[in-house]
Order: structure tokens, then C-alpha cells, then sequence
């Protein structure tokens, strides 16, 4: 993105894999690991409500919060960009590799990190 030219410490490389989808607004929805059942509510309502309005979602794809913004952007057929802390070739938590396989198909997986 072309914002990350202000910034002295942005990445020179940037990996992905997906479908690199140009947006003019976009929302980030980032949270607990371990949320309550009142943050996981409140995040499927307002990602439901996201997805509706084509609007992406920009998550980490980490457990709790993060893992439940982009499952539900998948199950409506909406957009999503996970911003993640590893290679692109590597799924941290393990358990999400289902849902990076699904965003690699529908959304877009970023790294900084070489594969």
C-alpha cells in the first residue's frame, strides 16, 4: 500500500498470496486471544454488518477476535486480508490452516517475513 512510503521502519518486501484486491476504505478488527462471549458477539455483529457493506477486513489471523472477523468475512463472501507474523508458507495457530487455506482462495495473506 502505497501509505506505508511515510513510514521509515515499512517493509521494503512485502509477501502475499491471494487476490490483490484494490479498496478505498477497508476495516481493521484485531482483539483478545482469549475474548470473552461478549467480545466474540460483538465481533460477529460487526463483521456480519462489514461484509454486508462489502467493506474488507483486515485481521492477524490469531486465535479469538481475529480468527472469528475472518470466518465470518468468509462465510459471507466478503473480502479479508490477513496481516500475518510469519512466512506465508507457515499457519501459526495450526489450527487456523483451514481458514488461511479459504483466504488464500477468497481474501489475501500478508507477510513481511520471507517464506
Amino acid at each position: 500500500p502505497s501509505q506505508l512510503n511515510y513510514y521509515i521502519n515499512s517493509p521494503i518486501v512485502l509477501y502475499a498470496k491471494g487476490i490483490i484486491k484494490e479498496s478505498s476504505n477497508s476495516v481493521a478488527i484485531v482483539g483478545s486471544r482469549r475474548c470473552t462471549e461478549y467480545g466474540k458477539k460483538v465481533t460477529i455483529e460487526l463483521a456480519t454488518e462489514l461484509s454486508k457493506s462489502n467493506i474488507p477486513i483486515i485481521s492477524g489471523l490469531a486465535k479469538g477476535i481475529d480468527g472469528y472477523s475472518h470466518t465470518v468475512a468468509i462465510i459471507n463472501n466478503s473480502y479479508t486480508i490477513g496481516v500475518i507474523g510469519t512466512g506465508i508458507n507457515i499457519c501459526y495457530p495450526k489450527e487456523h490452516i483451514k481458514l488461511m487455506e479459504s483466504i488464500f482462495e477468497k481474501g489475501l495473506v500478508i507477510s513481511q517475513f520471507p517464506p
